[in-house]
């Protein structure tokens, strides 16, 4: 029995002494192993399981990168493994990825500095980049995807390129090999897939044309008609012009429909709904060819006093 619990003593003894396991090295400013006196970073292995963990830091204690390794070695870099994560001197993440056996495998992110905005991400089978993507500061969204489909290590790719409207709609999805399109891709403001034109761009919409569009019907009895005063916007005494905006397309149907000065909520969907529901105009011409024109459109809602 006392032979026993010695053993099991000295068993947890030694797992726990080989878990606290920790190695710090020293390097200076150009990662040259140094003294503790001369040093401008340091890293630290930690035992964990079958790897050591790996985290360098300035000679200041702040965290710059974070990973695994297989062992404990000045030149760390064939022996990377698992994952790893750069700082920035504030501490947020510059970039983050895996490696295997010291080369980038799997997908790669890189941030907008001090943010968690992703600018760029790249994905790595074994160091061979297949695929990049880029993204928009501003809005996040993708707006560059670049696939290499040449194993051969060639360069070889297809680009395509992603554009925005200013309320976050995609617009053209154009895709490219050796610069020239292969694939557009287009749509209206509104979501609705439309015919690009040449150069794989939505078709170019007309604020200022020869000859303007026009409802063939009187507006304002449109308007007077068909209006549905909200009642909650009578309720609420609501009232005002609504100033909408939309685009008539070459067939003279109405899309595109949004507010450009608003009143209330109530009484701005009823203004949408009348402008959508309107029959469709005499299109625009340029050039003696019909054309999508942008249109602003004021609405009053008065109530009876």
């Amino acid at each position: 029995m006392r032979q026993r619990l010695l053993i099991v003593i000295t068993c947890l003894c030694s797992s726990t002494c080989f878990a606290q396991e920790t190695v710090t090295k020293y390097f200076d400013n150009e990662w040259n192993p140094s003294d503790l006196s001369s040093a401008m970073y340091y890293r630290t292995y930690t035992k964990t399981n079958n790897l050591y963990k790996a985290e360098d830091h300035k000679i200041d204690g702040k965290m710059i990168v974070s990973g695994f390794t297989d062992t404990i070695t000045d030149n760390i870099d064939a022996h990377r493994q698992g994952h790893y994560i750069y700082f920035t001197a504030w501490g947020n993440k510059i970039k983050e990825g895996d490696f295997t056996n010291g080369v980038q495998n799997g997908i790669w992110k890189t941030y907008i500095r001090d943010t968690n905005a992703i600018q760029e991400e790249i994905e790595y089978v074994y160091g061979r980049i297949i695929k990049k993507k880029e993204f928009d500061k501003e809005t996040k969204k993708i707006i560059i995807e670049e696939v290499f489909n040449d194993s051969a290590g060639n360069n070889k790719s297809t680009l395509t390129h992603y554009s925005y409207y200013s309320n976050g709609n995609i617009k053209n999805i154009t895709t490219q090999s050796n610069v020239t399109v292969t694939n557009a891709i287009c749509y209206s403001i509104t979501g609705a897939q439309i015919e690009c034109d040449s150069a794989g761009k939505s078709q170019k919409v007309f604020f200022y044309i020869e000859q303007a569009p026009y409802p063939g019907y009187d507006l304002a009895k449109y308007f007077s008609k068909n209006i549905k005063y909200p009642t909650s916007a009578i309720s609420g005494k609501e009232e005002g012009k609504v100033l909408v905006k939309f685009t008539i397309y070459e067939d003279g149907s109405v899309h595109e429909v949004e507010i450009e000065e608003s009143v209330s909520d109530a009484i701005d969907k009823e203004a949408l709904r009348l402008i959508s529901a309107m029959p469709n105009w005499h299109p625009g011409t340029q050039n003696g060819k019909n054309v999508k024109v942008r249109f602003t459109q004021s609405i009053s809602f008065v109530l009876p006093h």
